[in-house]
């Protein structure tokens, strides 16, 4: 209890799997991570080197959290969804032109699932350096 307010139990979050894909054409395909479970949050990171790709469709039941780009060459979005009992073995991303892509689905358990994303933020690192700030969420 902080304040007065009682907040709920929730288990610890753990990493499942990931499964990552990369591809030069306007589609990707990525594998479903291995292991995962009914009520598993999946978190899909999608990289294209040519910023128009921007993902026009997805899998069904996948929700956008974040995107950006640098308006010349990279752009980066984020997709969540929380897993069912009956997922399908991969899911496919379509691209509005063919740019080099890669995909990562990262799978996690113990996530509250009423809520599972509560903040986000996105920065493309322009110019390239080695080193990089990240957003503030707060």
């Amino acid at each position: 209890m902080l304040f007065g307010v009682v907040h709920p139990a929730h288990s610890a979050i753990t990493y499942v799997s990931v499964s990552t894909a990369v591809v030069n054409s306007n589609s990707l395909t990525i594998n479903k991570p291995a292991g995962m479970l009914a009520n598993d949050l999946m978190i899909a990171v999608l990289g294209q080197r040519n910023q128009n790709a921007n993902p026009i469709a997805s899998s069904a039941g996948w929700t956008r959290i974040n995107g950006t780009n640098d308006a010349a060459n990279l752009g980066v979005d984020v997709y969540w969804k929380l897993a069912t009992a009956a997922e399908p073995a991969s899911y496919p991303w379509t691209f509005t032109k063919s740019a080099r892509i890669t995909g990562t689905i990262m799978a996690f358990r113990g996530v509250d699932t009423t809520s599972p994303i509560l903040a986000s933020g996105s920065r493309i690192n322009t110019p390239a350096s080695t080193t990089y700030t990240a957003p503030s969420i707060l």
